[in-house]
């Protein structure tokens, strides 16, 4: 074992001097940089609901695969090279992916506490007496849950990805079972 360091370091040492340390540290931080930013990205087209749930889920998957590819760049600098060369190509290719996954328009509500849709929602069921009194205020505690889960990320403080898209998933589900108990009974009064 100590052999096989001590031939790596060695190999290393003579392929990539000092200054190719620092050339490969100084990729690897720019790579780490845009891998960031384009998390940013889809961060942003999942809370805007411009990228819909199973998109964002999918390519973040990517994204999380390049993080595997900078941690095997840095554990093997004799590798280094070709391992920052697949990185990028990978970026480049997640950057693709963001690009044909953001849509013009809406493709999901979206996460904004300012969106009144699916309170009015609920609010015209109960007009309408699809939804009895008990079950509209239900489901306006739930989603005074998903409100204020809402408004810990809006606007200054932001989301990150995983409280965006575990979020997105509740709103969705919520959205769901509403229209599920909206279209399963008419009641009278």
């Amino acid at each position: 074992m100590l052999k096989k360091i001590a031939i790596t370091v060695a190999t290393s040492l003579i392929l990539f001097p000092s200054s190719g340390f620092c050339a490969i540290e100084n990729e690897l931080t720019a790579v780490d940089n845009q891998r960031t930013e384009l998390l940013k990205q889809l961060t942003t087209g999942l809370v805007s609901g411009k990228i819909s749930i199973d998109d964002a889920q999918k390519i973040k998957t990517d994204i999380d695969n390049v993080i595997k590819l900078e941690t095997q760049a840095k554990e093997d600098p004799v590798s280094s090279p070709e391992k920052i060369k697949q990185i990028n190509s990978s970026l480049q290719q997640v950057n693709s992916e963001i690009s044909s996954a953001i849509h013009p328009r809406k493709v999901w509500l979206g996460i904004d506490v300012q969106d009144k849709t699916l309170e009015q929602k609920i609010t015209n069921a109960l007009d309408n007496k699809k939804l009895t009194k008990e079950q509209a205020e239900s489901f306006k505690q739930q989603f005074d849950k998903l409100r204020q889960r809402e408004s810990n990320g809006d606007p200054t403080r932001g989301f990150e990805f995983t409280d965006a898209i575990a979020l997105a998933v509740d709103l969705q589900t919520f959205n769901t079972k509403l229209d599920q108990a909206i279209a399963g009974k008419q009641f009278d009064n």
